[in-house]
C-alpha cells in the first residue's frame, strides 16, 4: 500500500512518514522520554510499550507492522534470537527488518585481539551478544529472514565504509525481508 498507510515499529527511535508509530526500549523510561520530546518528524508516535524482549515478547499481534527498526538494541539482550524471532513473528509477509549493531570484526577491535585485549564491544558490560557481519546474517537466517541488504556504517573517514564494511565500519547495518 501507500506508504503513508503502512506501519511501523521502531524499536530504538522512530520514522518518517508512518502513520502509525511505536517504540519501546530496554530502559524503562526511554520509550516514555521518546514520546514526549517531539521534536522531529519522528514524534508521530501513536504509543510506546515498555517489554523485556529477554522474558517476553513483543506486545504486539502477528503480522502488525510492515517495517521495523532495531538499532543499537540486540546486543544488549541475552536471547538475541528470541528478538529476531519475535520481530520476524510481528512482521506482515514481505515485511522489513533494519537492524544495527556494534561490529566485532571492525579493525580496531581485532588490532586490540592481538594485543591480547577484549575489543571495545566485548568489555561493555552492558552488552550480552557480540555480533560479525557473518553471525548477524545467520541469526537473521535461523529467524526466518533474507538478508537483502548488508552494510555498515560509523567509519572514519565515511568513505572507508564503502571499501569494506567487514573491517572499516563500527556499526554493522543489515536489512531482512519476511518472505511473502
Amino acid at each position: 500500500g501507500d506508504e503513508a498507510e503502512q506501519r511501523g515499529f521502531a524499536a530504538a527511535g522512530g520514522a518518517k512518514q508512518r502513520q502509525e508509530i511505536a517504540a519501546r526500549d530496554v530502559e524503562r523510561d526511554v520509550a516514555q522520554r521518546f514520546r514526549t520530546t517531539r521534536k522531529t518528524a519522528a514524534d508521530a508516535l501513536d504509543e510506546a510499550k515498555l517489554a523485556d524482549l529477554d522474558a517476553q515478547g513483543l506486545p504486539f499481534a502477528k503480522e502488525s507492522f510492515d517495517f521495523v527498526t532495531c538499532l543499537e538494541v540486540i546486543e544488549h539482550l541475552i536471547l538475541p534470537e528470541q528478538a529476531l524471532s519475535e520481530m520476524h513473528r510481528v512482521l506482515k509477509p514481505g515485511g522489513h527488518v533494519v537492524i544495527t549493531v556494534p561490529n566485532l570484526q571492525f579493525i580496531e577491535y581485532l588490532g586490540q585481539l592481538i594485543r591480547g585485549k577484549m575489543p571495545g564491544p566485548a568489555t561493555d558490560v552492558r552488552h550480552m551478544s557480540v555480533f560479525t557481519h557473518r553471525f548477524l546474517s545467520e541469526q537473521l537466517h535461523r529467524a526466518g529472514f533474507t538478508v537483502t541488504h548488508r552494510s555498515g556504517c560509523d567509519a572514519s573517514p565515511q568513505w572507508f565504509a564503502k571499501i569494506s564494511p567487514r573491517y572499516l565500519c563500527k556499526t554493522i547495518a543489515v536489512e531482512g525481508k519476511k518472505q511473502q
